[in-house]
């Protein structure tokens, strides 16, 4: 059932639908969707080009952050381009495109061997990984394991001290607690945030997951809602340093669970836990929530409280936690 503010399925299908053309030509990247970008065409474009920065225009962003990816720049994502018009379009609205929306397309636009370059590159830069890539102009979701099966890790459990023995293998085969994160509507507290700072060792903070602070974070998302990322905890031996004993994969939802029941219904499926971001609830999110009470998967409430009460002043939010 849809709520009073949210658009019909049609016309939200409809509307994704519009986004994403909007994004491939403002990137330029039209000929190329869907998968049709591969590793051949990216040295061809690179090659021609005269110089890295050689436009700041919006279709030689796509091409420009795949340049640096490529060579393990781990500030690829801070690129924020214009397109050849600095000022805003038609609809007043900025052409700078959000890094979600730039990974999200790409990945629409790559083909199976790019794909796995850019997960690995990714991965060796320690960014977070697309693992459900929201539909294109279809109607399915695009699981990404495939993708992922090059990219090999090595950690030290605890139970591996006394030998000084590690484990390694492809990530993909690792059997470990899978545990989720995800917003209910709007929300005051910055989930990937609090993200970063929790999977980050002591005094090593690392934006694993593109926030609202980072540069372009807090521009407008078009497709990247409804985007699954992952990425893991691998505990390296030391007591001091370890924030978990063990491996663990950390999956974030972006967007609101309202909006991408289908990728929510398989975060129920697949995670040991998941922790629900919210700062009010009404009937239909009430329903929602309700609705899934029976999976396995253990559910926790992330509530900002008054600061100086320490209670939750909202009362649907009181409601559904009883």
């Amino acid at each position: 059932m849809d709520s009073p503010d949210q658009p019909s399925r049609p016309r939200f299908v409809a509307r994704k639908v519009h986004d994403l053309r909007k994004i491939l030509c403002k990137l330029g990247l039209e000929k190329y969707y869907p998968n049709k970008l591969s590793l051949q065409c990216l040295l061809k474009i690179t090659s021609d080009s005269s110089t890295d920065a050689a436009s700041d225009s919006g279709r030689a962003l796509p091409m420009r952050f795949l340049k640096r990816l490529m060579m393990l720049n781990a500030e690829c994502r801070s690129i924020v381009a214009q397109t050849e018009d600095d000022d805003d379009d038609d609809d007043g609205e900025s052409d700078t495109v959000n890094p979600l929306d730039l990974v999200t397309v790409l990945f629409h636009c790559a083909d199976s061997f790019l794909q796995q370059a850019m997960m690995l590159k990714m991965s060796m830069c320690q960014f977070a990984l697309p693992l459900l890539l929201p539909p294109g102009s279809g109607s399915q979701c695009t699981l990404m394991l495939w993708a992922m099966l090059d990219i090999r890790k090595e950690w030290r459990p605890h139970y591996l001290l006394d030998t000084k023995g590690f484990e390694e293998d492809s990530i993909v085969n690792v059997s470990m607690p899978f545990i989720s994160f995800v917003r209910l509507r709007e929300c005051s507290l910055p989930k990937s945030q609090l993200l970063n700072e929790i999977m980050s060792k002591a005094q090593q903070m690392h934006n694993i997951f593109t926030h609202i602070d980072m540069e372009a974070g807090n521009v407008h998302r078009y497709i990247a809602d409804g985007l699954v990322e992952i990425t893991w905890y691998l505990p390296c031996g030391n007591k001091n340093l370890d924030i978990f004993r063990e491996p663990l994969t950390v999956a974030n939802l972006r967007g609101d669970i309202c909006s991408s029941e289908t990728q929510f219904a398989f975060l129920t499926k697949v995670s040991s836990a998941i922790f629900v971001f919210l700062d009010q609830a009404e009937e239909a999110e009430i329903k929602l929530l309700s609705s899934i009470k029976n999976t396995a998967s253990k559910f926790f409430l992330v509530v900002k409280t008054d600061r100086e009460t320490k209670r939750i002043n909202n009362p649907s939010v009181e409601q559904l936690i009883s």
